[in-house]
């Protein structure tokens, strides 16, 4: 695994991070964190750990990288420091939207099997999205609970898709005009469409192919009903421009642009030259509460 991003800001306070709060995204390909300084509203750390892995079918088994995760993070100083709160979310590939009502606890693995294939080694979490009561089922594999609980206390890490899903229907309540959104992660990516407070769409897609990316996009464009010529794609996550991902949908889709993350808080000076947009998810989980 490597460490590809590793930011301090000079006001990084290592001898009191008890005031501090950490935020810590897990996902199929690796990890990142950030450190959140409430008092000033601030961040003042982040790092990212990656396997460089852009395909589903070669991630590694759950349990191989789970043993990944702890050798690296057994080699983190900051990990073994105390912190005011602790947030923490698995990037699930593997995640599906419960209406209200709908499921009942006794029918809900049921119903997940009917969406996902569930590994042995996986169980069905479930989290609330606080617009419209909505359940969130996505597969956690054992390995990842039980690794939270030992090293951060964590009973059960949430899902990236609540935390992505309300957080931008809170950062965009105000806008009247539907949206689109594309999260990508490694080896699967989410389509999330907006308008102000209500969510339309989400699905989250895996890539086995290079051009999985393009194809689902203006897949669900299409089945909307929507024009992917004519529509604005806001992009968050592992995608730059200039790279092949952004060249591929540029060839679709002309009005292609990075999400912002809005003004819940500032960040230090050596987050200048960061794109934000890449840890969007990340940087919002402290404010998903």
């Amino acid at each position: 695994m490597e460490c590809i991003l590793n930011l301090v800001d000079p006001l990084f306070d290592q001898g009191h991070t008890e005031k501090y709060r950490l935020s810590i995204l897990l996902r199929p390909d690796g990890f990142s964190f950030c450190v959140l300084d409430p008092r000033t509203m601030t961040f003042v750390a982040l790092a990212d750990y990656t396997l460089g892995i852009r395909n589903s079918s070669a991630i590694p088994r759950n349990e191989k990288l789970c043993e990944l995760f702890k050798q690296e993070m057994n080699k983190i100083d900051l990990f073994q420091l105390a912190f005011n709160k602790i947030d923490l979310v698995y990037a699930s590939p593997k995640a599906t939207l419960i209406p209200p009502g709908f499921v009942h606890e006794t029918s809900l693995e049921s119903y997940f099997r009917f969406n996902h294939q569930l590994d042995a080694a996986e169980i069905v979490a479930t989290q609330f999205l606080e617009i419209g009561n909505i359940q969130v089922a996505y597969a956690l594999p054992s390995c990842i609970r039980n690794l939270c609980i030992s090293r951060f206390s964590v009973l059960q890490p949430g899902s990236t898709a609540t935390a992505l899903i309300q957080s931008l229907l809170r950062s965009n309540d105000h806008i009247i005009a539907r949206q689109v959104f594309l999260n990508v992660m490694g080896g699967f990516f989410d389509v999330i469409i907006i308008q102000g407070r209500k969510l339309l769409y989400y699905n989250t897609f895996k890539r086995s192919a290079p051009d999985d990316l393009v194809y689902f996009t203006i897949y669900v464009l299409e089945q909307m009903g929507f024009v992917p010529s004519e529509e604005i794609v806001n992009l968050m996550g592992d995608i730059i421009a200039g790279d092949e991902d952004f060249k591929m949908l540029y060839h679709y889709i002309d009005r292609l642009n990075f999400a912002n993350f809005g003004v819940q808080a500032d960040f230090g000076t050596v987050f200048s030259d960061i794109p934000v947009h890449k840890y969007f998810t990340l940087f919002n989980l402290p404010f998903c509460e």
